[in-house]
């Protein structure tokens, strides 16, 4: 992983002063992969449209490239800091004119993971924004639907309405102009303490444990204590998200 937890980053100010090569070569010296002309080609696209994007909030915030989301082992495109409100924004890269229910579920579950692994997320307003360039616009959705812990469902857009939906947002939550680099430098590297779900829990079991040594009662307590923990995070996590989680799991949650 690199020494910072994204591959690009700049005053929202700043990165409107920069020239696109001049931003695809950070991103190239940052990523620990093989660059590639569609990569490449990936990041001249988001760069021009997250330009145009954020051009109107110039001095109200921060922008991150390839920001690594550590327990999935993932890279948000995008996050966008403005007026303090996160905005999560992923891009698809296939079938560009589609909103699917992966990439929905995708760019939800990285807002989701922010909330309650990285502690300066922890009372933010998180915005999820799933960006199909092609998509038309009476498949672009807008419509803010919050959950309690401000995390809201994920909004649709295309590429030339990406701006207005990031306006939308700001307007509708009423956000302070109160930015500050250092605010937002302290959030991109606050502390991050994932927990592990369910599965992981009993992947750690069983990494530790033969199937025989768990059939007796002595190693079945002593590897569970060391469970305990985990899995009564992951109990009180769920039903608080159930219903997020049922909109993508039906046959598990709704059987």
């Amino acid at each position: 992983m690199p020494a910072e937890r994204y591959y690009y980053s700049d005053s929202i100010t700043d990165f409107l002063r920069r020239g696109t090569d001049e931003i695809v070569g950070a991103l190239a010296r940052a990523s620990v992969h093989d660059i590639n002309t569609k990569s490449t080609d990936a990041w001249v696209d988001e760069i021009e449209i997250i330009r145009t994007t954020l051009a109107p909030f110039k001095d109200r915030g921060s922008v991150y490239f390839e920001y690594i989301i550590p327990r999935m082992g993932k890279r948000v495109d995008v996050i966008a800091l403005v007026d303090n409100v996160v905005f999560v924004i992923e891009f698809k890269t296939e079938n560009t004119d589609k909103f699917s229910v992966e990439a929905r579920r995708q760019v939800w579950d990285y807002a989701l993971d922010l909330k309650n692994f990285q502690e300066g997320s922890l009372n933010r307003t998180i915005i999820p924004v799933l960006v199909a360039s092609k998509a038309s616009t009476r498949k672009c959705d807008f419509g803010l639907v919050p959950f309690e812990d401000n995390v809201y469902q994920p909004l649709l857009s295309n590429a030339s309405r990406l701006g207005e939906c990031v306006e939308t947002v700001l307007d509708k939550l009423q956000s302070r102009h109160d930015f500050s680099i250092e605010s937002d430098i302290r959030w991109a590297r606050s502390g991050y303490s994932p927990t592990p779900t369910i599965i992981e829990a009993a992947i750690a079991l069983y990494n530790h444990h033969t199937v025989d040594d768990i059939t007796k009662h002595d190693a079945l307590h002593s590897a569970l204590s060391k469970q305990v923990l985990p899995l009564h995070s992951f109990a009180r996590f769920v039903p608080a998200n159930l219903h997020r989680l049922g909109t993508y799991f039906p046959t598990v949650f709704h059987c």
